[in-house]
């Protein structure tokens, strides 16, 4: 699996639309459009995938303390 299939794969799993994402990664909302799109060349990177999975980390962690 890229990692560009990896990155679109953990979007759908979250049900998160583009202003979501973009607020996981930490970038615009336009750029993940971009980035969806691939736009201009622009793909997602390795380091989005591990802000994705990390960010689900932090999700676990905050459910398990509930």
């Amino acid at each position: 699996m890229t990692t560009e299939e990896k990155c679109l794969k953990l979007i759908e799993l979250l049900k998160y639309n583009q202003r979501q994402a973009a607020e996981v990664l930490g970038i615009a909302t336009q750029t993940v459009d971009k980035k969806m799109k691939h736009t201009n060349n622009n793909k997602f990177t390795e380091d989005d995938v591990q802000k994705f999975l990390n960010y689900i980390d932090l999700l676990q962690a905050e459910a398990h303390k509930l």
